[in-house]
């Protein structure tokens, strides 16, 4: 009965663990804070691709939401935004954020990795 108990302690225990690593390193996306804390950003780029919230979005709602790209390739039709350096190991690269257009609206956004 004790080794159950342990057991179950354990795994009670690693569940809020990681509940608070998680919230920890995971916020909600706010056009704000990605413009006051640009080495932040890559904190809320989970919420940004699971929720889909730029798709659909014209080119001038994302300058106005994400401000102006780094940079913008093929005559405008993909706007890159670098997202920080989160605390690792390796810090030879860096991720961006990737959104492409089509007739002026987006299609697809995702995230690179970048040197």
């Amino acid at each position: 009965m004790r080794i159950a108990y342990k057991v179950g302690l354990f795994f009670i225990t690693a569940t809020v663990i990681s509940l608070i690593l998680i919230v920890s390193f995971q916020k909600k996306f706010d056009a704000e804070s990605w413009k006051n804390e640009p080495d932040l950003r890559y904190k809320m780029v989970d919420d940004i691709l699971e929720s889909k919230i730029f798709i659909g979005n014209t080119r001038a709602e994302i300058k106005m939401l994400l401000g102006a790209p780094k940079l913008n390739y093929n005559q405008q039709d993909i706007y890159f935004y670098q997202l920080g350096q989160p605390e690792r190991f390796f810090k030879n690269t860096s991720e961006i954020l990737v959104l492409y257009f089509n007739e002026d609206r987006v299609i697809k956004v995702h995230t690179a990795f970048h040197q």
